[in-house]
């Protein structure tokens, strides 16, 4: 059978930014074709997305016609190939005909990283333009109008699940008694691989608490999934990962008295957030991989998650995802040193076990003993932990979320039946 379209081009590699460069021919007449299509195409776990499209052929197609073209490769992720994700591109001819199969041909290339200077004006110029990029998808009045009614309605399902929504929403209530406004600050671009990158981690203290371990990981994932229906598995697997312990075994108490800390950049209380208490601040970095995969959807991600762990108390943290250039920095540019410390203000004290308490420090952690009752009794009745006196006090302490999530049920539907009915 002979080829409707053949490819050919002048080179099967290429690095992103360049131009690939070639020319389609036509093997057969198309009379009905609205034109011949020319489209570069890369795929992450089979999922293809169309990076370039430029029409060669307007109108009717004719056997021997031979025409060339040229596609510049926009930034995306670069070639890769992992056990269980990859991540490929080709480059697609087809006859656009209405109502039928669209005639094609496909050559697949390699496309490789572009090598970049680490000039951060280069690398800030390169992220803008992959930002510009991304196409923006509006929603119209009639998508919007659906997509409300599946608001409410999805609303009118959930409500008996109120009182169980309230209940975790209590347990981070109680976290946020000592500490809140945990984030994670990254540079607000796209990133290099090679290149070194800023980190910021910053929370709010309110009142005295234990911390366990303050520990920030960068980590880079593969996500996949097998099977379909019922028994369809997702899966993950962490392929670069590093971890840094910025504290560990500490009281941080609430205090005016300045102390100079510990080893490292951070510091805390050099200002106020508002009125929410001092500011813990450290400043570190990672290198994202230089030979590493691009970051591609919901297939390759790269993380940074803080985890803030707090004796008798609910976790807090915060997971960022960064995104890559198609990019490597070349040469690789030193790690350079960590930050100089900086000096607090005072107004948060981090004490080792045992530590005596300056004067003018408030190191009282307060009801944690209450705490880790209230907190044992909401995993009783909502996770069914706790034995039989874990399960008596959840009921006890679920007894007002109850009634609130069962009057706001009855509102509901009563505010339904009425606007129904009326």
């Amino acid at each position: 059978m002979v080829a409707a379209l053949t490819l050919h081009l002048e080179s099967k590699e290429v690095r992103i930014g360049d131009a690939v460069r070639g020319e389609v021919r036509v093997e057969k007449d198309f009379a009905d074709a609205k034109g011949v299509d020319v489209k570069l195409v890369y795929s992450v776990r089979g999922s293809g997305q169309t990076a370039v499209e430029q029409r060669v052929i307007h109108g009717p197609a004719r056997q021997g016609q031979v025409v060339p073209f040229e596609l510049t490769v926009a930034d995306g992720p670069y070639s890769w190939d992992m056990p269980n994700v990859s991540v490929s591109w080709c480059v697609t001819a087809s006859v656009d005909i209405a109502w039928r199969i669209d005639p094609k041909a496909t050559t697949d290339i390699v496309v490789r990283p572009r090598q970049l200077p680490p000039e951060e004006e280069t690398l800030e110029k390169l992220s803008a333009e992959a930002e510009a990029g991304v196409k923006n998808t509006e929603v119209g009045p009639v998508a919007s109008a659906v997509f409300s009614s599946l608001v409410v309605l999805l609303v009118l399902v959930m409500l008996p699940l109120l009182p169980i929504g309230l209940i975790f929403w209590a347990r981070s209530a109680v976290t946020r008694t000592r500490v809140r406004d945990v984030d994670v600050v990254l540079p607000d671009r796209r990133l290099a691989h090679g290149e070194w990158f800023p980190v910021i981690v910053r929370f709010v203290g309110r009142r005295p608490f234990q911390l366990v371990k303050l520990e920030l990981t960068f980590s880079g994932s593969e996500r996949w999934s097998t099977g379909s229906g019922d028994s369809r598995r997702s899966h993950r697997e962490v392929f670069h990962t590093e971890s840094q312990t910025i504290l560990r075994d500490r009281i941080v108490a609430i205090g005016a008295e300045e102390r100079a800390f510990g080893g490292g950049a951070y510091r805390g209380g050099a200002r106020r957030r508002q009125t929410h208490g001092p500011v813990f601040e450290w400043h570190t970095g990672f290198r994202l991989p230089p030979d590493g995969p691009p970051s591609a959807g919901s297939g390759l991600t790269y993380d940074v998650k803080l985890d803030l762990d707090i004796a008798d108390l609910p976790d807090a943290g915060k997971e960022v995802r960064l995104k890559t250039l198609g990019a490597q920095v070349q040469p690789l540019p030193p790690a350079g040193d960590p930050p100089p410390p900086e000096q607090t203000s005072g107004e948060l004290t981090f004490l080792r076990p045992g530590e005596s308490v300056p004067a003018g420090v408030n190191a009282r952690l307060g009801a944690g003993g209450l705490m880790r009752w209230v907190l044992s009794s909401f995993v009783g009745v909502a996770l069914g932990g706790g034995g039989v006196v874990g399960l008596a006090n959840g009921l006890a302490m679920a007894a007002i979320p109850l009634a609130l999530g069962g009057a706001l049920l009855a509102l509901s539907v009563g505010a339904f039946l009425w606007a129904l009915y009326r």
